[in-house]
């Protein structure tokens, strides 16, 4: 009798065993399955683009965009990060002049402070849809934090960006793709970092990049990108210049500059690091903010087996944007104590002065 209780205890302790361990695979499998995202198709036909872009689908409604943004050190601490394809490490506290959305809805975007109280990014996150040809286009309102202040953000687009229409695929309407913000008050204890408006950045120029929106970027082998959401990690890594003059719209002549990713090296840049700073390092070792993160794509060619993407970032040393900042710190709309404010550095206030970092 004793011995047959034992066994029927032995075999219920194992059915438990075996559903309990079932369980758990289940449960990995799940957890492994939700970690990896299928995103849109590579080629998108609606999108009326002359490059494979990753691109929402839809322009996201004013309601689903960036809102906040809260400085790096303040996201990510200050453990070291290791430079992707080079041998140096990121200290986060020498990046507080960079914010990130801390949004949970909509695509990410990050952001950087150019002056006292001015912050740069791309005009796609706070684009509000206006049409075609509209003169001081609408932007979203958001706001950002750094240190221990928050910030209310008062964005505008350029007339340049505005003359396009908007994306049916919420791709961004064309290469100048930038916003310029005001603060609503300056940011004190921080030297905002430098735009270098002038220098000509030929090809396999070193340039450096700061991403945070996703991991794991990839194909699938039916034509869809796919990708991890972000680890909560950042990434900043080199890329040479691959190329310039780039368009990715078949009737546009365009200014973008183009890098590439490819092979097994993990991607600095992913979808969600759109208006992110693009920085070099001068002749006299400082870095400047020559453009800014805008879009991502395929490269031709590419395969599930062998992923390559091109990013395309859209540069500050065209007419296009030395007109619009000059225009937008000129203002005439605006108070003229908000004109006051409108101080850019590297175009109206040098490196080492009032704010600005050397």
């Amino acid at each position: 009798m004793r011995s047959r209780r034992r066994t029927r205890a032995m075999r219920n302790r194992l059915a438990f065993l075996a559903t309990f361990a079932g369980a758990v695979a289940l449960g990995a499998h799940a957890d492994a399955c939700a970690q990896s995202v299928r995103g849109p198709p590579v080629e998108n036909p609606a999108a009326d683009l002359a490059v494979p872009l990753f691109t929402p689908g839809a322009p996201p409604a004013p309601s689903e965009r960036v809102r906040h943004f809260v400085s790096v050190p303040l996201k990510f601490g200050g453990a070291k990060i290791q430079l992707s394809n080079a041998n140096v490490q990121i200290d986060p506290t020498e990046w507080k002049t960079v914010a990130i959305a801390d949004n949970q809805i909509g695509e990410p975007c990050t952001l950087s402070l150019i002056g006292p109280s001015v912050v740069l990014l791309a005009a796609h996150c706070v684009d509000a849809g206006s049409p075609a040809g509209t003169k001081n286009g609408a932007t979203i309102g958001a706001d950002v934090k750094f240190g221990s202040g928050t910030y209310g953000m008062r964005c505008a687009i350029s007339d340049f960006y505005t003359a396009r229409k908007t994306n049916a695929a919420g791709a961004p309407r064309s290469s100048d793709d930038y916003a310029l913000c005001d603060l609503s008050q300056r940011v004190s204890g921080l030297d905002a970092e430098v735009l270098d408006l002038s220098t000509f950045t030929p090809l396999t120029t070193q340039i450096r990049l700061m991403g945070y929106g996703c991991t794991d970027l990839g194909i699938t082998d039916d034509g869809y990108y796919t990708y991890t959401p972000s680890d909560k990690a950042l990434r900043m890594g080199q890329e040479p210049i691959e190329a310039t003059g780039i368009s990715i719209y078949p009737d546009q002549l365009g200014t973008y500059i183009r890098t590439t990713s490819e092979g097994a090296k993990q991607s600095v840049l992913c979808y969600g690091d759109s208006g992110g700073p693009v920085m070099i390092v001068n002749a006299t070792g400082r870095r400047r903010v020559i453009g800014v993160n805008s879009a991502m794509g395929k490269k031709p060619g590419a395969t599930h087996l062998t992923p390559a993407f091109y990013f395309y970032l859209s540069p500050l040393n065209t007419v296009s944007f030395r007109v619009f900042v000059a225009a937008w710190v000129a203002q005439s709309e605006v108070p003229p104590q908000l004109r006051k404010e409108r101080r850019v550095c590297g175009f109206n206030l040098s490196p080492g002065i009032g704010g600005c970092r050397k």
